[in-house]
């Protein structure tokens, strides 16, 4: 039977907002690049010119941005200077790329409004993460981003190993806060550290929920260790429904501190009709969860 290869994410979820008056602590930004550079009006590059360095040096980080050529980053009006930037979206972009430099854990974006009188203002994006600098699978969508009242928004996320991390705004304020809206931009953007346990901690995402046909599927399933030692993985088992039409033929048996891998979910329809689901269980020396539990389901 012909087998059929997938990829799922493993940082596909909403995102939760916390306060912005708060101590942190942020990576550094090696560079950032907009798809739309060539017709942006302010650059890209004053996205990273902020928390430890540029207009909001100093703790808490709230400061609001100001519009103008030095401290944001905003697009051109592809759609005219009285009209909607997203209607319709223009090609290509708008999307940033932010580059650490180095694979580090993300699992915060910080936002600074655009300004204090402008529609322009992004109120929502889609962010994915790469350790190559190919984005695939789902995004994690984030919305609610109050510009122009509110300085800084931080929104968790589930926690990645990344180097890159693609940023595409899906809507401005254009017809809530006018003027503006046929660009959209931001005054800065950043990413909090992280602080992990000295133990072992398994990641995966759950539940899984997979798109199924009539063919042998192997899914390759992110694995994270998010914590510091190394996290053993001793065995992948199998209760429920449909556990019997679940194996995992190869997967990593030891992952270091803060790194990542895959392993192979595979899926055999046979004799199985409408909804299927089972877990997964994966034993390892993970602590708090020394068996952790992947609630899978399809159709």
């Amino acid at each position: 039977m012909k087998r059929i290869r997938h990829l799922l994410s493993a940082a596909a979820a909403a995102a939760l907002v916390l306060s912005s008056a708060q101590a942190v602590e942020f990576h550094p930004i090696m560079g950032v690049t907009s798809d739309t550079d060539a017709t942006d009006l302010w650059p890209a590059s004053n996205l990273i010119a902020g928390p430890g360095v540029g207009f909001d040096a100093a703790e808490p980080h709230d400061v609001l941005g100001t519009t103008g050529s030095g401290t944001a980053w905003v697009t051109d009006d592809p759609n005219g200077a009285t009209g909607d930037y997203f209607v319709p979206v223009p090609t290509p972009g708008p999307r940033l790329v932010f580059d650490f430099g180095e694979v580090v854990p993300l699992g915060e974006v910080s936002i600074w409004g655009y300004s204090n009188d402008n529609g322009n203002g992004m109120i929502s994006c889609d962010l994915r993460f790469s350790d190559t600098g190919v984005f695939e699978g789902d995004p994690v969508s984030i919305t609610g981003i109050t510009q122009p009242t509110v300085p800084r928004q931080s929104f968790t996320f589930p926690t990645v190993l990344a180097r890159y991390v693609e940023m595409t705004p899906t809507d401005n304020l254009f017809g809530i806060a006018p003027p503006g809206g046929d660009r959209v931009g931001l005054a800065e953007v950043a990413f909090e550290k992280v602080v992990f346990s000295e133990d072992p901690v398994i990641s995966v995402q759950t539940p899984l929920e997979l798109t199924l046909t009539r063919m042998l599927e192997v899914f390759d399933i992110p694995i994270a260790n998010l914590g510091q030692d190394d996290l053993v993985i001793s065995g992948y088992t199998f209760s429920g429904t449909d556990a019997a039409a679940f194996d995992v033929p190869a997967g990593p048996a030891n992952l270091a501190g803060l790194s990542s891998d895959l392993f192979e979910l595979e899926f055999d329809p046979a004799g199985l009709e409408g909804a299927v689901s089972a877990t997964l269980h994966i034993a390892s020396n993970d602590p708090a969860s020394p068996v952790f539990d992947v609630e899978i389901s399809g159709v």
